[in-house]
């Protein structure tokens, strides 16, 4: 049916006013959205800082403060917050523990109209960390309680967790200038660990995360690049996570490639490591010891889970050293169980030592001063060994040290219920073999130690860098054991029987030596020393003191006392040495008589007077560069003559100065015997006295 005029008329009028009313309502919301930005842009939100800073306060149980600005930006759609600060504990050494000069959130504009928060970038900047301990062992970072809630432990117990990543979406995390100082306690060195830049791309469950780190530590350059998997797949029950990074620190590459399987309840882990450097100058320089100076390689597969990993395909080469074989940590029992097979080569002992110990010291270091370091009264803790298992066959070949070198080294290490034990160990060196056991435990409160050792075939020549004529047989048998809190203690209650044996056959010479100390009394308790012997077929004994173990490394001088039987020589000597190791001085006196020295020419053939009665009594003063003879005095039947006699051997050539006084001398007597006893000797015996005089020397000497 036709519409009149009027019909359309008010349909165009009805028309204008909808439009009319959606035009108005529109431009209501506009510049609603125009004065909402309008009083955001320009909307001071510094008002709203001490509520903020009120409940981040009671949050972390710390004083914060917002000391800078916090702002909202519109373009594009941000937070910003500058100068934020958390105090440090009441005992920390500054008051901040931390200080962030920048923090921004760049939001998405749409997600949040529709009640979404998502985050598009997020940048810190500026960023100082004071980690550090007390003495007490307690640390500045424990900020509140934690408290157990039911939410989170029905989480915990579901099979697949997810990963609640909704509020980014390739999140781009710009990282700058962070900078974190530790110490582990206040009297040690404090460590700073500086972060130049980190950038994570992908930060989100749909794609692989890029990783970009680079900063220092210590001084020292490091980089850190690569990527891993989805990060949401990192609580994943069913998924794998790779990761396959490549770092650069102190001059060395490393690189880790691998897996992750099941990574909530990590399944299994295999990976890959190596690590290579050409110098390792930066290491010694950050560690503060002397390391060779490479080339390091490291190659390891670690494979393994939360109750048992494994490495095998250990190699690792420093230098010519080498080091290969299989560590296995079984953490299925109630203590963890190490099981290691390592095989070594090539291991210069005197390097080891000097990389252990400051620049400054050197391996012949006098070992009082080493004890003054390092007090011996400190008490070893060897609770330690309660904390796990252990057995480690180790075999090493070739260790050096300065012309002398061992040539294998076998040893069983075993720790079990609290008790080390090295049994049985083996060495073969150039100076012989040795095998034997110890074992190191705590018993009621005392550290126990105790070693046997058999060694057989010692060259002893070779140790003292004698002649060959020195390279003998000798032999070792030693039953010590010893008990106590400290090293002092275990010094000064060290017991037991060590027997050497000496046979040189060339020169006729044979010797036992025993050294025993029963069951000390005193922490000043000697050795005491039997020396049995036999010389050109001469027999000899020695018998006396030495002071106990404890008195080799403290200061006080080390004390000795001996008696010889030689022929028909009787000789007494009593006194101290300042330093048993170094000899810095000597201060003993020695008496020495017999009733016919005759007999000592007679049997040794050194062309000697047949005089009747000797006797020698001196006090002998000095260290090896000065040796001082003072107070001589010497009688026989045909001479007597006092003095002193100083032998200084500081130079190439030695010196000898003698003031001595001769009261009573027989020169007739003496060069009638003299001629005699030339008279009785052929040429052949004349060079066998030089030969046996030269023996007697050297062996004496010894």
């Amino acid at each position: 049916m036709p519409l009149c005029i009027e019909q359309v008329i008010d349909r165009s009028d009805m028309l204008k006013k909808i439009l009319i009313g959606v035009v108005s309502l529109v431009s209501l919301v506009l510049l609603l959205v125009i004065s909402l930005f309008a009083y955001l842009q320009f909307a001071d939100l510094n008002r709203y800082k001490p509520q903020l800073s009120q409940r981040l306060t009671q949050y972390v149980n710390r004083s914060v403060v917002i000391d800078g600005n916090f702002e909202l930006k519109i373009v594009p759609l941000g937070i910003s917050l500058t100068d934020v600060i958390i105090a440090n504990t009441s005992w920390g050494s500054q008051p901040d523990m931390l200080s962030v000069h920048q923090l921004d959130l760049q939001l998405g504009l749409l997600p949040l109209l529709s009640g979404e928060f998502l985050i598009h970038k997020f940048v810190l900047d500026d960023v100082q960390v004071l980690v550090e301990h007390n003495e007490q062992g307690e640390n500045n970072w424990r900020l509140r309680e934690s408290t157990k809630s039911q939410a989170s432990t029905t989480k915990a117990s579901k099979e697949s967790i997810s990963l609640p990543l909704d509020f980014v979406s390739d999140v781009e995390v710009d990282i700058r200038n962070i900078t974190l100082a530790y110490s582990q306690s206040p009297a040690s060195p404090r460590h700073e660990y500086i972060l130049n830049k980190a950038t994570l791309n992908g930060l989100s469950d749909r794609s692989a995360l890029q990783i970009d780190i680079s900063g220092q530590i210590d001084g020292h350059v490091y980089q850190l690049n690569g990527q891993t998997g989805i990060l949401a797949d990192l609580l994943s029950s069913d998924k794998s996570f790779p990761v396959d990074l490549q770092a650069q620190a102190l001059n060395t590459a490393w690189e880790i490639k691998g897996a992750i399987q099941n990574p909530l309840k990590l399944e299994r882990m295999q990976f890959n490591v190596k690590a290579n450097a050409k110098d390792l100058t930066a290491w010694q320089q950050w560690l503060g010891v002397s390391i060779k100076k490479g080339p390091l390689n490291i190659n390891a597969d670690i494979d393994g889970n939360l109750n048992r990993l494994s490495v095998t395909n250990l190699g690792v080469q420093i230098g010519n050293t080498a080091a290969s074989g299989d560590v296995t940590l079984d953490m299925s029992a109630e203590k963890p169980n190490i099981r290691t097979q390592l095989k070594v080569k090539d291991v210069p002992i005197k390097e080891f030592v000097q990389a252990i110990q400051p620049e400054s010291t050197t391996i012949n270091k006098p070992v009082t001063q080493v004890a003054e370091e390092k007090p011996l009264n400190k008490e070893l803790d060897l609770s330690f060994l309660n904390l796990f298992d252990a057995s480690v066959q180790l075999s090493v070949n070739s260790v050096g040290y300065e012309g002398w070198a061992v040539d294998q080294l076998n040893a069983d290490l075993n720790i079990k219920d609290g008790q080390l034990s090295v049994a049985p160990f083996s060495i073969e060196s150039q100076l012989g073999q040795a095998k034997g056991t110890f074992s190191l435990v705590e018993e009621q409160g005392m550290n126990v130690a105790k070693l046997e050792i058999d060694a057989k075939n010692l060259a002893l020549g070779k140790f003292y860098d004698m002649a060959s004529t020195y390279q003998g047989i000798g032999a070792l048998q030693g039953n010590l054991h010893t008990k106590g809190k400290s090293l002092s203690n275990l010094y000064a209650n060290l017991q037991g029987k060590a027997i050497g044996r000496y046979v040189n056959q060339e020169h006729k010479h044979a010797t036992k030596i025993v050294l025993t100390r029963p069951d000390p009394k005193t922490s000043a308790a000697p050795f005491d020393v039997a020396i049995d012997g036999e010389l050109q077929k001469v027999p000899y004994k020695i018998t006396g003191e030495i002071g106990g173990p404890l008195a080799l490394i403290d200061d006080q001088p080390y004390p000795a006392t001996a008696q010889l039987t030689f022929l028909n020589v009787d000789a007494k000597a009593k006194g101290t040495i300042a330093s048993l190791f170094e000899a810095k001085g000597f201060d003993i006196d020695v008496d020495a008589r017999t009733d016919n020295l005759g007999k000592l020419e007679k049997t040794l053939d050194i062309g000697l007077p047949a005089l009747k009665k000797a006797q020698v009594t001196t006090v002998f003063r000095g260290d090896y560069s000065l040796l001082k003879f003072e107070h001589i005095k010497a009688k026989t039947s045909n001479a007597r003559l006092s003095g002193n006699i100083d032998v200084d051997v500081r130079e190439n050539k030695p010196k000898i100065i003698g003031n001595l006084d001769i009261g009573q001398f027989d020169w007739a007597g003496i060069q009638k015997e003299m001629t005699r006893a030339k008279k009785a000797k052929s040429g052949k015996a004349q060079k066998n006295t030089k030969e046996k005089k030269s023996a007697l020397t050297e062996t004496l000497s010894f």
